[in-house]
């Protein structure tokens, strides 16, 4: 775009300028050489049609180079950047089967370091406590999470420059494999996938963020998977 309004503007001044020296009552007198020039095409509507060319030529280049000066200038948007901030544990209490169970449901509190508000419109989290799985499960996994997360409702949920919100497991782990985590006898390994717009994206296509951690039983402290699947993509 600023190319070509530059082109514009640098034939149409070569042309507005070659015009006025030629054309110009003063000249025409003072010069020999330009009268005849002036006399020859006097006649013919050329010289008319050459002006208001040039003129135009002119008018488009000089508004085309405002207006590309205006977009360079111009104040670039905003984006939202999400990042883990920790893990709890919120301890739940079902009754089944007439007895009353405690079941621990994870949550990954997310913090927005960007400058722009993050409109989470789709998440989902999936999770499991397992022994260790290899490069190729843990792929596997990712790719169902993804595929989850088309089928997940949409949310609404929006996080401003600075400020945390969480995400819930859609289930709480019994106890018993809970306690396998606790004892490091297995490791819990969290899947997620969020897909969420911000000023940059203008509301076009979404930022796309995937995680694949294992948090340690303190889940103060977490380390990424095998192939370190964690990646936020941009449109």
């Amino acid at each position: 775009m600023s190319f070509w309004a530059g082109l514009l503007w640098v034939v149409g001044t070569i042309l507005s300028v070659t015009f006025v020296l030629l054309f110009a009552g003063k000249s025409r007198h003072e010069n020999r050489w330009l009268s005849r020039i002036w006399s020859s095409f006097h006649e013919s509507p050329l010289p008319h049609i050459a002006i208001g060319i040039s003129a135009l030529s002119f008018l488009a280049g000089t508004t085309s180079a405002m207006f590309a000066g205006l977009n360079y200038f111009k104040v670039p948007r905003a984006r939202a950047s999400l990042v883990i901030d920790r893990f709890d544990d919120n301890v739940i209490q079902a009754n089944i089967a007439g007895a009353e169970k405690r079941f621990h449901q994870l949550r990954i509190w997310l913090s927005n370091t960007g400058q722009s508000p993050a409109q989470i419109r789709r998440a989902i989290i999936n999770g499991q406590v397992t022994p260790a799985l290899t490069i190729e499960e843990e792929d596997k996994r990712i790719s169902e999470t993804a595929q989850m997360n088309w089928a997940a409702p949409p949310t609404t949920i929006e996080i401003a420059p600075g400020q945390k919100a969480y995400l819930s497991f859609p289930v709480g782990y019994p106890e018993e494999s809970w306690s396998e985590f606790l004892s490091k006898k297995q490791l819990l390994y969290v899947f997620a996938e969020l897909r969420y717009s911000d000023e940059l994206s203008e509301g076009r296509d979404d930022v796309i963020m995937r995680i694949c951690v294992r948090p340690e039983p303190s889940l103060n402290i977490w380390s990424n998977c095998s192939r370190g699947q964690n990646r936020t993509t941009r449109p």
